[in-house]
């Protein structure tokens, strides 16, 4: 009996010795687990902020979008978007249409070039050259021929930018 009863003694005693180890693991793990929790609630919040931030930039990039195109298309003052690579129009203004005589969809995708818009071929090459270099063109004197074959004295004004992922 006593070894029985020192046998029972002994293993309920590694019964309880393990079964404490257990809880304590567990309660370890429900630590590490609700630590990692919290970590990925933080994370999730900081990505649904930087969503939320993102979108109102996007609709802020949206309306600038918008004022500037309305600015651009109802200046008085003739405007063309023209790519510095191509030497292509990419968009041009009323008042630019205006003054050429031709229509947008005679122009668009075009360049000065094809349209014979410069009785002297040297300026535009000229205030490109410029334009590739990096610097401004201001108030370069040109003449410009109309659709009508008019020829008109202007001056140029120009400033390279970035579009999208052309000049």
């Amino acid at each position: 009996r006593r070894v029985l009863f020192r046998s029972l003694a002994h293993t309920l005693t590694r019964k309880w010795t393990l079964s404490n180890r257990l809880q304590c693991h567990l309660d370890s793990l429900d630590k590490v687990v609700a630590a990692r929790t919290a970590e990925i609630q933080a994370a999730n919040t900081r990505l649904r902020q930087e969503m939320d931030e993102r979108a109102q930039a996007e609709q802020e990039l949206v309306r600038s979008e918008q004022r500037f195109a309305k600015a651009f298309l109802a200046s008085p003052i003739p405007m063309a978007i023209q790519s510095v690579t191509t030497e292509r129009f990419i968009d041009v203004n009323e008042a630019f249409l205006t003054m050429t005589g031709y229509r947008r969809l005679e122009i668009i995708s075009r360049t000065p070039a094809e349209l014979d818009l410069c009785p002297d071929p040297g300026d535009p090459a000229l205030f490109l050259e410029i334009l590739r270099q990096g610097q401004p063109v201001r108030n370069f004197g040109c003449q410009l021929r109309a659709h009508s074959g008019e020829i008109r004295d202007c001056v140029v004004s120009a400033e390279a930018f970035e579009l999208g992922a052309e000049t």
